[in-house]
């Protein structure tokens, strides 16, 4: 908005309007929104839902903003997204669906906003009067009133600055700021418990639907013995997960209130199932009956083509029999004039005349000849189609005859049935919809009867019966992330004041990508930017802000970074925190731990389809540390839960496919790790929190994920806060320190890295003993190259990176793929017999590395030469400029990366990684996309040949004359004489 001074009601829902206007116009462009479903299992059916499970072709991701709806071949109808896992997704709806037929899920984008902007529309006429206090809190207008204070000393579990925030919530509008862990959804549910006291009645709201359950689920705790729960007045609308209270939901207080209609109605369904099954088997018959007579009706019209063409071919004839007898008369005619001894000029016209009429009933002749043999293919073709006809009217026939007498009827009767049956299912469906008509009016009644409702924001505009009730007070939590048009249409259905929870230190909405400044304005904004309470000095200084300062979440040492870093020392913390402690075999009890990859030389690729990034060294060491933890328990005896927070999507399911090849995708174990993005761990926590900040070499990147100094990346500091606040008893930080500290233009994550480093424990890649480190290299290859038995393995260091690489190799019976960015003399010398070895026995070396320019100066005539050895020896060589990894693909399950250069490298401080999986070199395959090389085209001619790379041999000139040399010079220096 540019105005200034405060802005009117009308003001603001006349520029939504615009807003949601431009908004569907982009969404018109959105693509993907069709998802194929496959496998489809019906895994419950409850209080008339079904709810089924599918998978799907890629991961598939919950959308925020979106209607989900399901398409078959025959209709289309909504759904509700229950969850997700990978490519496996869980959905409910009313329907049944036969899941052998083609299912897609819809995405539709424009649903929520269209709805939202009808909405606004037919609201615009009375904006001022029904969106004056929504006006009033956008234009950062709160207000104070004077409402009697509550008394809570029957709470035993809560603290003075909980007290504060319940007692600010009946003083006007209210921010009670939450930081993690600090129990707000608790007070939540204090202060509306002591709003229904007075009798108040109360919307809760929030853009997520676990938050909403979350406080719904805190106020039952309270009230579940009470009338207002058990009699259904506490009613949460919508899509939730409320098994311990399930008179929360309005689909069970309806199925309880209204569970006569519903035995009714079973009763009536009961009945009329056999009527459809037999009705159906009527109509079966009947549709078979329709098309015997289409193909006896089909059947007629081919025969009578045939008897057309037929008495065509006969008049063809007969003009045919007419023509030659006339041509015989005229050739006769011809004869005669031609011997007569005087021809006169008569007599040549005659001729003339004769010839004409000759060539002229020739060529009608062959015309007809030609339709002859053009009807004669018709009619062949049309008498086969009829005799196959002929046999499938007869097979029909039978058919229909058979399901005839199974149903013991004949086709004279079969109407009569199907009319009889039709009227009786008819007249029992109006019941059943006169019933459900009346359980839609026990709905209506139990949301105006309600005492509290919790819904998600989009559900104030979609359900008419939400938006047809008055409130007096308004909750809605996780206001950080809530959207702004549904905040403020919420807000037109009050008549008090509001409460608003949350934190601005937490994560933002998730906004537009649209160019257009109008929707960046609206959507890429939070409620605390609108009204500038969006820092820390400015809420500690505001009367209407109440910050919940004890944490009881995080181990005092963790919950010390983001208090340091982000809330200007304002949290303390609880009791029960220094009980959070975990012991591990590398820091024991230390609750922070950095591990700094940088002497792994850690390499990051695109992910799929090249977007986004991942890092296989990181997700490996994710994996495997993950793993560690499983085995240990809390001090109260309880299984560790493990999360693995990683800023980018194909980090994800990288880290996810490695845990699920090692511990079993459904195992135990593998729930007790949850891998997500930081975005979608908000609101969750666990015991111990291995965060991956993924970044590194190898993608030449600018932004970074954490880094405030990135372009346009204020959020950065909020995205740091949401990861670091996950964790309750131990934090870790996969970090490569050296390109943080290079790369990186902002300060906050330098300033992480330094608090663990003096508060925290940090350890390199070979203090954690993941992996295997080398040893003495150059004797330890010759050594292994000469022949060690496989059973011998056992006898070496499960440490050495050689006495399990070595065997790796001469192993190998398909391919071995090696990625090394350079070349050394010394280090090829004693593995070319290795190489040789696997082609020999019809295998093949595959080497990717740098161009020789880029290798250092002096050494490029060597490393011409060694890759030239090397293609000569029949090792293929392709060239990748710029490339930084460091792997080894041995046949179809191996996989070896790290930071060691096998062809190049001396260091004994280099890290490598060993994983056996077919699934995961598959993924790193494609990460490293093989197919992705200087690509050389072969030479037709062999004497223009190039015996090294096939590549074309060109004329040179050098010191000592002219010469034929490689086109791909320098780096393939084969030569040849003229």
């Amino acid at each position: 908005m540019t105005e200034k001074g405060p802005i009117t009601p009308n003001d603001y829902i006349q520029e939504f309007i615009e807003v949601l206007k431009v908004e569907l116009e982009e969404l018109k462009q959105s693509k993907d929104n069709n998802i194929i479903l496959m496998n489809g299992i019906l895994c419950e059916s409850k209080n008339g839902y079904n709810t089924y499970q599918f998978d799907t072709e890629q991961p598939f991701f919950p959308q925020d903003n979106v209607v989900y709806k399901i398409i078959t071949s025959s209709a289309q109808f909504d759904c509700e997204y229950i969850s997700s896992d990978n490519c496996r997704i869980l959905l409910k709806t009313f329907h049944t669906l036969s899941l052998s037929q083609e299912i897609k899920l819809f995405l539709d984008r424009t649903a929520l906003p269209k709805k939202l902007l009808q909405c606004f529309q037919e609201n615009l006429h009375n904006a001022d009067q029904r969106y004056t206090i929504a006006a009033r809190l956008f234009n950062g207008q709160l207000q104070t009133g004077t409402k009697s204070l509550p008394d809570l000393a029957e709470y035993s579990r809560i603290n003075e600055y909980q007290k504060a925030a319940v007692v600010r919530s009946f003083q006007g509008d209210a921010i009670i700021w939450g930081p993690p862990g600090t129990g707000k959804t608790h007070t939540i549910a204090i202060a509306i418990n002591e709003q229904i006291k007075r009798g108040r009645r109360v919307l809760l709201l929030s853009h997520a639907n676990t938050a909403v359950d979350g406080a719904m689920e805190e106020l039952a705790d309270l009230l579940h013995n009470e009338p207002v729960y058990t009699e259904g007045h506490l009613v949460r609308m919508g899509v939730s997960q409320l098994d311990k209270y399930p008179m929360l939901s309005l689909d069970e207080i309806v199925r309880v209130r209204s569970e006569e209609l519903s035995v009714q109605i079973e009763g009536l369904e009961t009945k009329l199932l056999p009527m459809q099954d037999k009705l159906s088997d009527f109509l079966k018959i009947q549709s078979m009956r329709d098309g015997y007579r289409q193909k006896q009706g089909d059947l007629s019209e081919k025969k009578a083509i045939y008897n057309q063409q037929k008495k065509e071919l006969t008049q063809y004839m007969a003009e045919i029999g007419q023509d030659e007898t006339t041509l015989q008369s005229l050739k006769a005619e011809l004869s005669r004039l031609e011997t007569k001894m005087f021809q006169t000029g008569r007599t040549k016209k005659k001729i003339l005349l004769a010839r004409q009429k000759i060539y002229k009933v020739e060529n009608s002749c062959e015309e007809r000849r030609n339709a002859i043999k053009l009807l004669q293919s018709k009619q062949t073709a049309l008498s086969l189609e009829i005799a196959d006809l002929e046999k499938v009217i007869q097979s029909e026939a039978l058919k229909i005859e058979s399901a005839l007498t199974i149903v013991g009827l004949t086709e004279s009767v079969l109407e009569k049935e199907i009319g009889e049956l039709s009227k009786k299912a008819d007249a029992i469906e109006q019941q059943i919809r006169e019933l459900e008509r009346r359980i839609a009016v026990v709905r209506k009644q139990v949301i105006e009867e309600a005492v509290v409702i919790g819904a998600t924001l989009s559900m104030t505009y979609m359900s008419t019966d939400l938006q047809a009730q008055q409130y007096d007070v308004l909750f809605i939590d996780e206001v950080s992330m809530a959207p702004l048009l549904p905040m403020f249409f919420a807000m037109g259905l009050i008549s008090s004041s509001c409460t608003f929870i949350g934190d601005f230190l937490q994560l933002p909405p998730i906004g537009t990508q649209s160019k257009t400044e109008l929707l960046k304005n609206w959507q890429n904004r939070s409620f605390f930017d609108i009204i500038g309470m969006n820092s820390v000095g400015k809420a500690r200084s505001s009367e209407f802000v109440k910050p919940l300062s004890i944490q009881y979440r995080m181990n005092p040492a963790i919950a010390s970074i983001p208090n340091k870093l982000f809330y200007g020392g304002i949290l303390q913390s609880g009791d029960n925190t220094k009980t959070r402690v975990l012991s591990d075999r590398w820091v024991q009890d230390q609750p922070l731990i950095l591990v700094d990859t940088s002497e792994g030389a850690p390499w990051m690729n695109r992910g799929p389809n090249g977007q986004s990034r991942c890092n296989l060294y990181h997700a490996a060491l994710a994996a495997a540390m993950a793993q560690n933890y499983l085995a240990n328990e809390t001090q109260d005896r309880k299984e560790i839960t493990v999360g693995i927070v990683v800023p980018y999507r194909p980090q994800k399911e990288l880290i996810s496919d490695i845990l699920d090849e090692s511990l079993g995708k459904n195992s135990p174990e593998r729930k007790r790790i949850e891998v997500n993005t930081v975005h979608s761990f908000q609101g969750g926590e666990k015991d111990v929190i291995i965060c991956d900040s993924v970044e590194s070499e190898g993608t030449d990147a600018k932004w970074f994920f954490f880094d405030e100094g990135s372009r346009k990346n204020q959020s950065a500091p909020l995205m740091l806060n949401v990861a670091v606040t996950r964790a309750k008893s131990k934090f870790i930080l996969l970090a490569n320190v050296k390109f943080v500290q290079q790369n990186f233009k902002g300060h906050i994550f330098k300033d992480f890295l330094d608090i663990l480093h003096q508060h925290g424990a940090t350890l390199s890649v070979s203090e954690l003993g993941i992996g295997f480190q080398t040893t003495d290299e150059e004797n330890e290859i010759k050594r292994l190259s000469k022949g060690v038995p496989v059973e011998e393995l056992g006898q070496y260091n499960q440490n050495s990176f050689w006495a399990k690489m070595i065997p790796d190799l001469k192993n190998a019976s398909k391919r071995v793929i090696i990625f090394c960015p350079f070349v050394r003399e010394g280090r090829i010398e004693v593995l070319l017999p290795v190489f040789k070895g696997i082609i020999e026995a019809g295998g093949e070396v595959v080497v990717y590395t740098r161009s020789v320019s880029e290798h250092v100066r002096l050494y490029q005539k060597k490393a011409r030469a060694l890759i030239d050895n090397l293609r000569r020896d029949g090792v293929i060589v392709r060239i990748r400029k710029n490339m930084h990894e460091k792997v080894i693909l041995i046949d179809d399950t191996l996989v070896w990366q790290g930071s060691l250069n096998l062809l190049s490298h001396r260091s004994t401080t280099e890290q490598m990684q060993r994983m056996v999986s077919k699934k995961m070199q598959k993924e790193v395959s494609e990460l490293l996309d093989l197919n992705y090389y200087k690509k050389i085209k072969m030479v037709d001619d062999p004497a223009m040949r190039c015996e090294f790379c096939k590549g074309l041999l060109v004329k040179r000139g050098g010191v000592n004359g002219d010469f034929y040399g490689c086109i791909s010079f320098p780096d393939c220096g084969f030569t040849k004489a003229l």
